[in-house]
């Protein structure tokens, strides 16, 4: 079975040749760390690159999934929460950090970054209308993503899958507002968080 027709068939419940293996998605992913723990016991010449800066997730290489026999071959956006968002040194705490496009500041810990500080935390619904929302129709996302999904899909046979762009609605809600204070607007104040 080629890759494709092995993830078509356990997808119509149907049992393929083997299990469909992936990596690199959501799901599958690997930290940069032991991605490149990886390519040094497989011996193969793969550059380490990251996919997601705030995990510290690695964009597997094209041999490394050759070598692991990987099914899957993941399409994503080419600008999003954090692509080009360089880290910073000026906090008072010395601690380095980014600041993504939503506006979320990221500080940096060994193995990945967390939340220093959220744009909406203290918000009104006034400053909700002022915010300065992430453009989703911005081209620079999309740039050569078509011609990149014809191209995997017409001159290979590995299943096709797109990348998560982020976590959802609600996660996105409570990284801008903070976890609790939106859990605390859902109850307390629904017109916020229905806003």
């Amino acid at each position: 079975m080629t890759p494709r027709e092995r993830v078509r068939a356990a997808l119509a419940h149907k049992e393929p040749d083997r299990v469909p293996m992936d990596l690199g998605g959501a799901v599958s992913c690997i930290h940069m760390r032991a991605y490149e723990r990886l390519i040094e016991c497989l011996g193969v010449k793969a550059k380490p690159k990251l996919s997601d800066k705030i995990q510290q997730l690695a964009k597997p290489d094209e041999e490394v999934l050759q070598a692991l026999r990987i099914d899957f071959r993941h399409i994503g956006l080419k600008k999003g929460f954090f692509v080009g968002a360089e880290d910073r040194y000026d906090d008072p705490s010395g601690r380095p950090y980014f600041v993504d496009e939503w506006g979320i500041k990221w500080g940096k810990n060994p193995y990945y970054y967390d939340m220093m500080d959220r744009p909406l935390k203290d918000a009104t619904l006034e400053d909700l209308e002022k915010y300065d929302w992430p453009d989703p129709k911005d081209p620079e996302r999309y740039e050569g993503l078509r011609e990149e999904a014809k191209n995997l899909y017409y001159s290979t046979d590995y299943a096709l899958v797109a990348d998560a762009i982020f976590g959802g609605i609600f996660e996105c809600a409570w990284w801008l507002r903070g976890f609790e204070t939106f859990i605390l607007d859902m109850h307390k104040r629904p017109e916020f968080a229905e806003a």
